[in-house]
């Protein structure tokens, strides 16, 4: 009886700890809905790589959401009308990220190596800096945030940032979070 009380135990802590670990994709997957300021909920996540963990929750999440028919009309809109979203092209500084800066965790090697990127014109880009250590006031987003990374040296990536990439040909959003 014991024994079999003791198996029980264990089953029910297995299934607990797959539901919570469950559960922090899913938070994280609304907080770049938040950065991002669009309805993700409306597309497919295609592919989602997620590594954040351990005391600090430092990590990078990668993810690919695509977006059909009506749902894909209702997010170019969106994307539009934001103030967050930028006609592509990529400016120098985020071009550079993409190309040159290499990445671990979720993504390994270059952005460039995973997102590619639309031709001018046919898609746009959002970048956010939320390293509020280096700005001195939470998050910035796009030109305020590359004002900010020209401020601090030629090359310089904040700790903490959100780049995502639009394909409005393929109606997919390429989204990149890093946290250290």
């Amino acid at each position: 009886m014991q024994k079999k009380r003791i198996v029980l135990g264990l089953i029910v802590l297995a299934l607990l700890v797959m539901l919570m670990s469950c559960g922090g994709y899913r938070q994280r997957q609304k907080r770049i809905e938040h950065y991002l300021q669009v309805n993700l909920s409306m597309g497919i996540w295609e592919a989602f790589y997620d590594d954040h963990g351990g005391f600090h929750g430092d990590g990078s999440t990668y993810g690919e959401i695509r977006f059909y028919g009506r749902t894909a009309d209702k997010i170019r809109k969106e994307i539009e009308s934001s103030d967050v979203w930028e006609p592509l092209s990529l400016p120098e500084p985020l071009d550079r990220i993409v190309q040159e800066y290499h990445l671990g965790g979720a993504v390994r090697g270059t952005l460039s190596e995973k997102i590619p990127i639309p031709e001018e014109g046919k898609g746009y880009w959002c970048f956010l800096d939320r390293d509020d250590f280096h700005n001195g006031v939470g998050e910035l987003y796009n030109y305020e945030a590359l004002e900010q990374m020209k401020r601090h040296g030629s090359f310089f990536v904040p700790f903490n940032f959100v780049l995502a990439i639009y394909d409005a040909e393929h109606d997919v959003i390429y989204c990149y979070q890093h946290d250290i």
